[in-house]
């Protein structure tokens, strides 16, 4: 860490946007917004989830279970030290108390729920668990930076650790699961109003995004406009997949 970055300098009321050498992780960064942390005594040395400073951070093993077998995903792992703020985004409790101090967030608990079960968006000030109409907007207009975007699908794994933080609203990050895409804005808006135009035609997500299509399906739409769209969609499939996956998973359908 510590790459020469755009700095942040945190306030009340959140992050303000500086300059230069730009210390934060995406976790440390989403925990900030969240006013999540839980502090121990270890400084020094960086984290091992997310690779980011270690203040008032723990012990590996007093945060870490033994059982965890995908040491591979560790940032830093020749660290023995957790940062605070990772502690508390992965941490059952911390979630808890999360979702009593924000109720009108609609957010749940209960057995296995935490962090981990729900998708992220942060930036200054500002804290929220999207659902697909919503990613739909934020990528469609990213607010702006910095911010960090992290798409759970599956709600089983712990992701957020792994996302970055994004400083322009033309190329972004987005964590989605286990993957970290680089997204063009204008490739997507560009992906997106043709995907959709398809999925409100009728046709699934899954033939547009791979182009195998019901025959019937396309003499029902009219072959002239089907290949016209699809001849974009087509060249989108090989040269801009990272926005073809977000699309496919964002997309809204007309219903007029």
């Amino acid at each position: 860490m510590g790459a020469s970055s755009p700095i942040i300098k945190f306030t009340a009321t959140g992050v303000t946007y500086m300059s230069q050498n730009f210390n934060l992780t995406g976790v440390q960064f989403v925990a900030k917004q969240c006013g999540a942390s839980i502090s121990g005594g270890e400084n020094g040395g960086h984290c091992w989830l997310c690779g980011g400073d270690v203040v008032n951070g723990h012990k590996l093993r007093d945060i870490v279970p033994e059982t965890l077998t995908n040491h591979n995903q560790a940032s830093s792992p020749s660290s023995g030290y957790v940062c605070a703020e990772c502690a508390a985004m992965t941490s059952k409790e911390s979630w808890e108390e999360y979702v009593d101090n924000n109720q009108e967030m609609g957010l749940k608990k209960g057995y296995a729920v935490s962090w981990r079960c729900y998708s992220h968006a942060a930036w200054d000030g500002h804290h929220e668990c999207p659902k697909r109409d919503r990613w739909r907007e934020l990528l469609e207009s990213p607010p702006d930076p910095p911010f960090v975007f992290c798409i759970a699908i599956s709600s089983q794994k712990q992701i957020l650790f792994r996302s970055k933080i994004s400083f322009s609203t033309d190329v972004f990050y987005v964590q989605f699961e286990d993957e970290t895409l680089l997204i063009s804005r204008r490739a997507f808006l560009s992906v997106i109003y043709v995907f959709e135009e398809l999925y409100s035609g009728g046709f699934s997500k899954d033939s547009i995004k791979t182009g195998s299509y019901n025959s019937k399906r396309v003499m029902k739409f009219g072959i002239k406009k089907w290949r016209s769209l699809d001849d974009k969609i087509a060249t989108f499939r090989s040269s801009n997949i990272n926005e073809i996956k977000l699309a496919h998973f964002c997309a809204q359908k007309d219903e007029k």
